[in-house]
């Protein structure tokens, strides 16, 4: 009796060799389970290097940054990459031939502020090798708040002792200085008091002794010159009991009879495939070079089982 398995590899984040292991229930009661062990290369149409762009953190006022990725022949041949317009903003592109068929140069530039903190787009080549026809690079980075809170809130203690207060500094991802306004909270309990020490802006909370928290979220409510962000919360929150560590269980073995497992069969086989979303394998044997998009082995003729003894 033959079976036909059918496996579907998902590529998307594979590359260079891989390996898949596929556990097989069978009713042969000599071999209820089967490993099978799948081995493939995904084909590169073109190497980068670096694989992407990750650009880091990009402060607001920094300017355009530039990074660049050198393209070579991969497993496609000889290079004709065109690259496609792109609709993400910020991002300008250029891409520059060094060596005909051998050597291209992908230049992109960065403009911060992006649309928002962090910074993900796809660039997309027109490859010219017809089993993979386009192939994305990808941008990644991040800009930093534009304000930001150290320590990111007021941490109370549960037991708050007579004359303790925090310090709370406001920062700004901006050449210019910005000066905060006012801090309030709806709490009559607290005190607030807005200081500057070496040109930084701080904001002191004071509590009596014996100050019980209010249920509830509680932020205090800042009020600054910036025109981006007039305003700005930093919250409040109860410091975690401290947990006591009991004593542990000690372990107590299991008794009783324990059936052995019986033997498992491996079984390796191999191929490759282009890089993309998905591709469709079976067992053995040889390619069928078809389309870009999903590629399949014929079947091996039958399968063998043995006992094992």
């Amino acid at each position: 009796m033959t079976d036909k398995l059918e496996v579907t590899v998902s590529c998307g984040k594979l590359s260079s060799t891989f390996t898949k292991k596929i556990n097989v229930t069978t009713n042969d009661p000599s071999n209820p389970s089967v490993v099978l062990t799948y081995k493939g290369k995904i084909l590169e149409p073109i190497k980068m290097s670096p694989n992407y762009l990750n650009f880091g953190q990009v402060a607001r006022k920094s300017g355009p940054v530039t990074k660049s990725i050198l393209l070579t022949p991969g497993d496609g041949g000889p290079l004709d990459p065109k690259l496609r317009p792109t609709k993400a903003k910020n991002i300008e592109a250029r891409l520059t031939e060094l060596k005909k068929g051998e050597e291209y140069e992908l230049e992109v530039t960065v403009t911060p502020p992006f649309e928002s903190q962090r910074l993900n787009a796809r660039l997309e080549l027109e490859t010219g090798i017809a089993k993979a026809p386009t192939m994305k690079v990808r941008i990644s980075g991040s800009m930093p708040p534009r304000v930001v809170a150290t320590p990111r809130r007021f941490t109370v203690p549960r037991d708050v002792s007579a004359g303790w207060e925090q310090t709370v500094t406001l920062s700004w991802d901006d050449n210019k200085p910005y000066k905060i306004i006012s801090a309030t909270i709806n709490d009559p309990t607290i005190a607030l008091k807005v200081e500057e020490v070496s040109g930084m802006q701080r904001i002191v909370m004071r509590l009596p002794a014996g100050y019980s928290p209010r249920r509830g979220a509680q932020n205090v409510l800042v009020k600054t010159d910036d025109p981006e962000t007039p305003n700005f919360s930093v919250p409040i929150t109860v410091a975690r009991p401290v947990k006591s560590r009991g004593a542990t269980r000690p372990h107590t073995p299991a008794t009783g009879k324990v059936e052995a497992a019986k033997p498992t069969k491996r079984r390796t086989t191999g191929t490759e495939a282009w890089g993309g979303p998905k591709r469709t394998f079976k067992r053995e044997s040889v390619w069928r070079s078809d389309a870009p998009g999903r590629q399949k082995e014929e079947p091996a003729t039958k399968n063998k089982t043995t006992k094992t003894p």
